[in-house]
């Protein structure tokens, strides 16, 4: 698989407590949230402005749940793993390339940016 370069002005993320309940309805079988403690898990919001990709300048928001890495043998040991379970851009252009190029994306959602990037 060849190493996609992209280019950013921006990025900011957020990290929150939610519940654990929420977390385990958005994960598929088999994926466990990380719990600060009981009953409490993370919930991560990600923004981007790109300004270079393989599909021009956008903008890009991810919602995401911080999960328990995968530890496979006799390799380094993960310090972290995220689970995105949503993806929003400002073009259809970079919509259609993560739904082709990305897998498990199969929908478009949009975004809209204040400042009108992308």
């Amino acid at each position: 698989m060849p190493l996609t370069r992209y280019g950013y002005r921006n990025a900011i993320s957020g990290f929150f407590e939610f519940p654990t309940d929420n977390a385990r309805r958005i994960l598929p079988a088999g994926i466990e949230p990380v719990e600060l403690h009981h009953g409490t898990s993370i919930f991560s919001m990600t923004v981007f402005d790109f300004t270079e990709s393989e599909v021009g300048a956008y903008g890009e928001a991810v919602m995401s749940v911080i999960v328990v890495p995968l530890v496979k043998p006799a390799e380094r040991l993960p310090k972290s793993a995220f689970y995105p379970y949503l993806v929003a851009t400002t073009t259809k252009a970079a919509r259609d390339h993560a739904i082709t190029c990305r897998t498990g994306w199969r929908t478009s959602t949009s975004a809209s940016s204040p400042r009108g990037a992308g």
